[in-house]
C-alpha cells in the first residue's frame, strides 16, 4: 500500500468511511453519525496534484453541525490521473521509482500544512484567509497512509489557474494574504520554526530533474 496506489477507500484513497466517521465524531460530538446516503465528490481534479479534495454530504441529521464539509485527503493519485491525460507519454515523473521516491515529500507537505494551521491558531492570527479546520491527522510512523484534513466548505469559490490571465486587482488578496502570512511568521519562535521542514520542493524534484534527464 503506498499514497500513489489506488486502494479501497473514499475515491479511492486509503482513508475509509469508518476512519472519517471515527473523527467527525471527535470534531462534531458523538451524535455525528453518517446516514445512508452519505457521498463524497471529488472537488478537487486538475486543481491539485498531492491530494484529493473530497466534498462530503455526511447525510446526518443533527442540527448545529455543518451539512457539507471538505476533506483534504493527503494522495498522489491526483498527479497521475492528471499525467494520463497527456496520453501514453512517458517521462521521469511517470515512472513508479519517481511516486516512490515523491511519496516522503508528499507526507512532509501534509505535515507542513497542519504544522502552520496549528501556529496560527495558537498565535490567534485571524487575518490570513483559510477555510476553518475542524480536525487534522498527521503522517507518522504508526500512520503511514492516512492524512488528511476536515475543513469548512465554501461554496462558489472560484479557481484559478497559472494561465488565467489577472489583473494586478485580482491578485490584491492573494498578495495581502502572504503579507499577513509573513507578518504572521514574525510571531514564530524558532521552535516553533524548527518543526518546519524545510526545502521540501528542491528535494522532489531534484530526485526527477537531473543533469541527465536535462540534457
Amino acid at each position: 500500500m503506498a499514497l500513489f496506489k489506488p486502494a479501497d477507500g473514499i475515491l479511492r484513497t486509503n482513508v475509509s468511511w469508518d476512519d472519517l466517521e471515527e473523527c467527525v465524531s471527535e470534531a462534531f460530538g458523538k451524535d455525528a453519525k453518517f446516514g445512508p446516503n452519505k457521498d463524497a465528490k471529488d472537488i478537487g481534479f486538475a486543481n491539485g496534484f498531492m491530494s484529493k479534495i473530497c466534498l462530503v454530504t455526511p447525510d446526518w441529521h443533527v442540527d448545529g453541525i455543518p451539512g457539507k464539509f471538505v476533506v483534504k485527503i493527503s494522495s498522489q493519485l491526483s498527479f497521475l490521473e492528471c499525467q494520463r491525460m497527456f496520453g501514453d507519454i512517458e517521462t521521469e515523473f511517470s515512472t513508479e521509482e519517481f511516486s516512490r521516491a515523491l511519496e516522503s515529500e508528499v507526507k512532509k507537505i501534509h505535515n507542513n500544512e497542519i504544522t502552520l494551521y496549528k501556529l496560527l491558531k495558537k498565535y490567534n492570527v485571524s487575518n490570513v484567509a483559510r477555510p476553518k479546520v475542524y480536525y487534522m491527522r498527521e503522517f507518522s510512523e504508526q500512520n503511514p497512509l492516512k492524512g488528511f484534513i476536515i475543513m469548512e466548505y465554501v461554496a462558489d469559490n472560484l479557481s484559478l489557474h497559472i494561465f488565467d490571465n489577472l489583473t494586478p486587482d485580482d491578485i490584491l488578496q492573494a498578495l495581502r494574504t502572504i503579507a499577513s502570512l509573513e507578518a504572521a511568521s514574525l510571531k514564530f519562535s524558532d521552535e516553533d520554526k524548527a518543526l518546519f521542514m524545510n526545502n521540501i520542493f528542491g528535494e522532489m524534484f531534484a530526485k526527477a530533474l537531473t543533469k541527465e534527464v536535462s540534457k
